[in-house]
């Protein structure tokens, strides 16, 4: 249970880390940040999809063990 709660945090921190770099885009200046900015965009779609997951997982553990 810890372990799927350290992961939680971690995708979490993971998620914050990369919002917090997309700029507006009236702020791109050139073709190579705009494609940048849609992986970054992409890649935060992943994670909280990933994140989504192990909040289920652990909603679900928690239900087993009674705690839910």
């Amino acid at each position: 249970m810890d372990n799927l709660l350290e992961r939680i945090a971690d995708l979490e921190k993971q998620i914050r880390n990369y919002e917090s770099q997309l700029k507006p885009q009236f702020l791109i200046d050139d073709d190579d940040e705009y494609q940048e900015q849609l992986e970054l965009r992409w890649c935060i779609s992943e994670l909280k999809d990933k994140l989504e997951e192990l909040k289920e997982d652990n909603a679900a553990e928690e239900w087993i063990e009674g705690w839910g």
